[in-house]
């Protein structure tokens, strides 16, 4: 559908150029002819080239009047995912009921977790999944794509909810029977203390300084060199000509 509406547009906007310009020549010579016993060349000259001018800048306007509609219409699209409501409960409670994640070395587990995306209700992606990871513990969870894998951080950091089942995140100080139920849990808090990277890191247009403090504005510099550190990233992003001012991106 994109294709075509692409298609459908470049053939508009080629045929307007083209009947706008011999409109505006058609315009300027039967004008000339009107008035050709009483104009002298130099004028006729001069309104020749004034049409010219006025056809390039009345095509100019037409494309910036179609990128400013487009223009327009994503801002829109865009706006409205950004003013929308997750879902999740927490969002919808305005966190009214939620408390702070606590801090720790922290333990994860599922219990009889089961999941769909809502563009596919039908299709469970996962169903009955219990399991837990204990303080410290190394877990390597493996499948083929589509198993799920990327549906546990996800459920994990609370962009999505289950649709049946207890979610808990506990430390050595908080164990109870099911752990803290994330639903309980203030979203924004819990996902300042989680860590995620990703197989297809996303890069901001920017410098790579700029990349690292999206983790949280408010980091000083020295607190964003750190962190390069700890992801084992100073030695190359050092090596590069303009350092951490290197702009990566789009």
């Amino acid at each position: 559908m994109t294709e075509q509406r692409l298609t459908a547009s470049s053939i508009y906007d080629a045929l307007a150029q083209v009947l706008l310009t011999e409109f505006i020549f058609t315009a300027a010579l039967c004008y000339g002819m009107w008035r050709v016993n009483d104009a002298n060349p130099g004028r006729l000259a001069a309104l020749a080239i004034n049409m010219l001018y006025m056809c390039v800048t009345s095509i100019s306007i037409g494309f910036h009047m179609t990128g400013a509609s487009t223009a327009r219409q994503n801002a829109n699209e865009m706006n409205a995912i950004l003013v929308e409501t997750p879902n999740i409960e927490c969002y919808i409670n305005k966190h009214s009921e939620s408390m702070l994640a606590p801090r720790g070395n922290g333990a994860i587990e599922f219990k009889d977790i089961s999941f769909a995306y809502p563009s596919r209700p039908d299709i469970e992606v996962l169903k009955g999944v219990s399991f837990t990871v204990s303080a410290g513990e190394h877990v390597a969870i493996v499948g083929p794509s589509g198993s799920g894998k990327s549906t546990i951080t996800a459920l994990m950091l609370r962009f999505y909810d289950p649709i049946n089942g207890t979610v808990g995140i506990f430390e050595a100080a908080y164990i109870t029977l099911d752990g803290v139920n994330l639903k309980r849990l203030n979203p924004d808090n819990l996902r300042a203390q989680l860590g995620l990277v990703s197989q297809e890191p996303v890069l901001f247009d920017g410098t790579i300084s700029d990349n690292i403090r999206y983790g949280r504005l408010n980091a000083t510099q020295a607190e964003i060199n750190e962190a390069a550190r700890k992801a084992e990233a100073w030695q190359f992003i050092c090596a590069l000509p303009e350092g951490m001012k290197t702009r990566v991106g789009d």
